[in-house]
């Protein structure tokens, strides 16, 4: 019987980083994931809400960023 090798996911590639972080099974890895970045000891980040608002845009300069409305945060990750 042949050993399996282990496999992996490359968190700077779009795929990679939603397949970790970007599900509702792994939403407590998120939020401590970004409780540490911020540094968000005092208030941390007790629950977040996934929407799907991913806009596409045509040009690599519209890929880079959006924001829906002041209220919310949206953080994009790519590895361009």
């Amino acid at each position: 019987m042949a050993k399996k090798s282990p496999t992996f996911i490359n968190l700077f590639t779009d795929f990679g980083f939603k397949r970790v972080f970007g599900t509702e099974e792994n939403k407590d890895l998120l939020m401590n994931f970004l409780n540490v970045l911020l540094d968000r000891k005092q208030y941390p980040i007790l629950d977040i809400q996934f929407l799907n608002v991913e806009a596409l845009g045509k040009t690599q300069e519209e890929k880079k960023f959006f924001m829906t409305n002041s209220r919310f945060c949206m953080w994009k990750c790519q590895n361009l």
